[in-house]
């Protein structure tokens, strides 16, 4: 071995060991200090961060009723949903991420075609909801390792058949049929628009199939709005889906009313049709994309969205908005797939929605519970408070069919959990 030099060895020595003044290090530590303490302090001064508090107040006593009524997983399932609600607040009310990700999201958007973690680029400027993308080219969600991978998380039910069947048996008690309507998403119907080697045909997820086979030999009714779309789009290659956005398009909602209408007529009285009872106003509307809003750039929303349709906007006869019936004998359970052109709030204007569209094609009234969000369980748990025996009104008084509208979606990621409907309820 050669020996080393005078000078390597005191190369080496003089590597191992820096000497920084007392001026510098209380500088540098002062500054780092500085920099971490600077966050919270301006966020604490600027910002309203009372959100994340009322998180934390609710969340704790909300777990704790749900431990001594439901049980230590119950309560396992609402601390999670509290600390993922907890997360969701301190995110949206951070100042640092209010100022850095606007021009970073534009940086990645505009120049580098890169969406985020909520939206995907696609060809031709189109959008698509990171979600619906998981779902279709994800493991069949009712794969046993899958489902029970998450019933040991304990976080959601993950499994749709138990609530679905359960809805089926509560309604079929009273005499009232169930019509499934799980709504393809997005990539489902326009996978040409995600990749160009992407086939023209429907994409939905492994279990689907399956889920569609146990329904019906349970004796459930199910409709799939997938096969209408499909063939419309093979006649005329229309889009119909929003460029910029989650849902389907005006005309879309007017084809699978009509479909869901020669379907429902089999299951209410429809002796006394009354064709003229609604008509059409067509109108036009402009509006950003759900989804280019989720890009969060300055911009975004003026640059990719401004989509301008068509929509059919349903009046009586007498030329009075649309509203719904409460005695009518359809009910429709949906959520924002229902909403989409009935909610303002969504930002494509009123009275053109499913329930208006499907009440013009039945020619009769239509009843409606939808919620925008948490198709799984939300509008179930609805119908479920409207039914319950201190309830003065039976919300499904004089039904003949309940249709349960929601996005296929929340097949792969909902809470299905197990809601009851009421045999009966005090008038």
């Amino acid at each position: 071995m050669t020996p080393i030099t005078e000078r390597e060895a005191q190369a080496l020595k003089e590597a191992g060991h820096t000497d920084v003044s007392r001026a510098v290090s209380a500088t540098m530590v002062t500054l780092f200090l500085a920099t971490i303490c600077a966050v919270p302090i301006l966020q604490a001064v600027l910002s309203d961060t009372f959100g994340a508090a009322d998180v934390v107040a609710n969340v704790l006593p909300e777990t704790a009723r749900t431990a001594r009524r439901d049980g230590l997983l119950a309560a396992n399932r609402v601390l999670l949903g509290g600390i993922e609600r907890f997360e969701e607040v301190l995110e949206e009310e951070s100042l640092l991420r209010r100022w850095i990700l606007p021009p970073t999201q534009r940086l990645l958007t505009d120049f580098l075609g890169v969406g985020n973690e909520q939206a995907y680029l696609g060809r031709g400027g189109w959008l698509f909801l990171r979600d619906d993308f998981d779902h279709v080219t994800g493991r069949g969600f009712l794969e046993p390792r899958r489902l029970r991978r998450e019933r040991l998380a304990g976080s959601r039910a993950a499994n749709p058949l138990p609530a679905i069947l359960g809805l089926h048996r509560d309604l079929a008690a009273r005499g009232i049929e169930l019509v499934v309507m799980p709504t393809p998403v997005k990539p489902t119907v326009h996978p040409e628009f995600l990749a160009a080697a992407a086939d023209s045909g429907l994409i939905h997820n492994p279990s689907f199939g399956d889920f569609l086979g146990r329904l019906e030999i349970a004796g459930v009714t199910v409709f799939d709005p997938s096969t209408v779309l499909a063939a419309a789009k093979a006649r005329s290659g229309e889009p119909l889906y929003l460029r910029t956005d989650t849902h389907w398009t005006p005309r879309a909602v007017e084809l699978v009313a009509r479909e869901l209408a020669s379907i429902l007529r089999d299951f209410i009285d429809s002796s006394h049709p009354q064709a003229d009872r609604f008509v059409r106003r067509r109108a036009y509307v402009s509006s950003p994309g759900d989804l280019a809003r989720m890009l969060e750039h300055r911009g975004a929303e003026e640059t990719r969205a401004s989509e301008r349709i068509e929509v059919a906007r349903v009046l009586t006869r007498q030329g009075r908005p649309w509203t719904p019936d409460r005695k009518a004998q359809v009910l429709l359970l949906g959520d924002s797939f229902t909403n989409i052109y009935s909610d303002a709030a969504l930002g494509w204007g009123t009275g053109s929605g499913l329930a208006e569209q499907l009440s013009f094609e039945l020619g009769q009234g239509v009843d409606r519970i939808a919620v925008n969000a948490g198709g799984s369980w939300s509008s179930r748990q609805a119908l479920a408070r409207g039914t319950a025996a201190e309830t003065r009104a039976d919300r499904l008084a004089g039904k003949r069919v309940v249709v349960y509208q929601f996005a296929a979606r929340e097949l792969s990621t909902g809470d299905w959990k197990v809601l009851e409907i009421r045999a009966s309820a005090k008038p």
